[in-house]
């Protein structure tokens, strides 16, 4: 009774948590909207701005998870196992930095109002963008890319109506936009990694959970053949009781008759009848004894078949987990660095060291990187766009490779430890 009313005091203490951080973070979006709208964030700095978004979707996160599981890192727990999951610790954080950062970039370019690109810039900004696209060259357009795609052709003649295409687009691709904010392709990889890690994570255990592994199938599968074999000998024994109670039954009425019989007839001659019954007595003895021996036999193998049955079923109770994922009865923030099965969930698995740690990196540089662009107001604001950093695709192949490892590591059953 006193463990219950602790319970339910520790329940209405996370949820009156959970809803003082839920409507603080609430409050903030609203008040930073309301700063924007009437032009009173003018002198807030974007990092300052850029941690007020980030702190905000953290607190609601925060106040979310709090309510779902009681714990500050409720939204990263996986509800059918109540274990905190790495895939949605990865996911979770690249959310945070991305969206946090556009929404700063945003009001930025918004309140700043961008002013109008220099011809150089517009030359550079076309130049680029042809070439990026069609593969013309500077040598190929003659020069930066001309004001009038009109009167350009190619220095050698060739693919006029490519060029002449490829600048119209240019011309209105490098026009002022004031929520021009590019991604880079290395940045959508790596979220749509991320995105791919986490809905095949989440497949992988799925079907753990629902399907037993091949050696516990093998393990069920012996175990009916022992019931079928158990059933089988039962069968094969009772239909032998019955003949040795048959062979019992003859052999009582044999001696019944033998008893009514003399050896000799009152002439003093062998009576026939009384040696018929004795040999009838002798055979029947004898099929009682093959009787009572193929009874004997049978309860042996019975006995055999119980034994076989008696220690597959042991197995299967010992291993009828081997495969399957843990589900924890509180989840712990270091559930994201151990093992998800229950063969190994009582050790490190290192392909989550190794990922957790790749993933912080590359945040941290990215934020970093990100900071940066945020101090430079003539970058942040400039007219024709601005571009989220970029980084190399040998990185993002690290990180492709890590989340295949990862992936890679769930997908074979571990057997249990012993114990």
């Amino acid at each position: 009774m006193q463990h219950q009313a602790q319970q339910q005091t520790d329940d209405k203490r996370k949820d009156r948590w959970a809803g003082i951080l839920t409507s603080l973070s609430l409050a903030g979006i609203v008040i930073l909207l309301i700063l924007v709208l009437f032009n009173v964030s003018k002198n807030i700095n974007a990092l300052w701005l850029w941690a007020g978004f980030a702190g905000i979707m953290m607190a609601l996160l925060w106040g979310l998870g709090l309510g779902a599981t009681g714990k500050w890192y409720g939204v990263i727990v996986e509800k059918n196992r109540n274990r905190a999951s790495l895939s949605r610790l990865q996911i979770t954080l690249w959310t945070i930095l991305v969206i946090s950062s556009f929404l700063t970039m945003a009001i930025i370019r918004i309140r700043e109002a961008p002013r109008q690109p220099s011809n150089a810039e517009t030359a550079a900004c076309k130049a680029e963008y042809i070439s990026v696209n069609y593969g013309f060259t500077i040598d190929q357009l003659g020069g930066p890319a001309p004001e009038n795609p009109e009167t350009t052709t190619p220095a050698n003649g060739e693919n006029s109506d490519t060029l002449k295409k490829a600048l119209e687009e240019a011309e209105a691709e490098c026009v002022p936009q004031t929520l021009k904010i590019r991604f880079p392709e290395e940045l959508l990889l790596v979220l749509g990694i991320s995105t791919a890690s986490f809905a095949g994570s989440s497949l992988i255990k799925s079907n753990k959970q629902n399907k037993p592994s091949v050696e516990v199938q093998r393990i069920r599968n012996a175990v009916e053949k022992a019931k079928q074999m158990l059933k089988d000998r039962v069968e094969e024994l009772e239909e032998a009781k019955n003949r040795q109670i048959a062979a019992e039954v003859v052999l009582a009425e044999e001696r019944e008759k033998l008893s009514g019989l003399s050896e000799l007839l009152e002439d003093g001659s062998t009576n026939e009848k009384y040696l018929e019954a004795k040999e009838h007595i002798r055979s029947a003895e004898i099929a009682l004894k093959i009787a009572e021996e193929v009874v004997k036999k049978l309860n042996t193998k019975k006995e055999e078949a119980e034994k076989q049955l008696a220690d597959a079923e042991e197995e299967l109770n010992l291993r009828k987990d081997l495969g399957l994922l843990v589900v924890a009865n509180e989840p712990k923030f270091t559930d994201i660095f151990y093992g998800d099965q229950e063969g190994d969930a009582q050790f490190i698995d290192l392909g989550k060291v190794q990922m957790f740690f790749i993933t912080i990196a590359i945040l941290l540089a990215y934020g970093v990187a990100i900071g940066a662009i945020m101090q430079n107001t003539d970058l942040l604001t400039a007219p024709l766009g601005v571009d989220f950093p970029e980084f190399s695709s040998s990185l993002t192949t690290l990180l492709g490779i890590s989340h295949a490892g990862y992936l890679a590591v769930k997908t074979p059953d571990r057997p249990l430890s012993a114990s």
